[in-house]
């Protein structure tokens, strides 16, 4: 599955305060033992989310620019991420029904619509 939101934003938006390794660079690698959780959260929500826009996401990708032509990716867009992020959190706190109004607003326009 395409990667739409890595870990530092949902980190982030989240205010999740992941523990760091110390190291050189300005932002180590993860310790804390909620990562591995966390990763399969963004998987599942991304899945959620891309089916609900009818896609599979290989339009975009998380650093556009990367390949040339016609066919390449586009960056993800601003109401995706948004989404995803809000899928991660609704399924973190054991919300109910994870795709939200919140969410289908955000990602209504982008949907496929269906043909009956």
């Amino acid at each position: 599955m395409v990667a739409l939101v890595t870990l530092d934003d949902v980190n982030f938006r989240l205010r999740l305060d992941l523990e760091r390794s110390e190291g050189e660079e300005e932002a180590g690698e993860f310790t804390d033992d909620r990562v591995p959780g966390f990763e399969r959260l963004i998987e599942d929500a991304t899945g959620i989310v891309l089916d609900y826009l009818k896609t599979d996401g290989s339009q975009w990708t998380l650093n556009p620019g990367e390949e040339e032509g016609e066919d390449a990716p586009s960056a993800v867009p601003a109401p995706v991420t948004a989404a995803i992020i809000l899928v991660v959190r609704n399924l973190y706190d054991e919300v109910e029904e994870p795709l939200s109004p919140a969410v289908k607003s955000l990602l209504y326009r982008l949907r496929d619509p269906a043909l009956a």
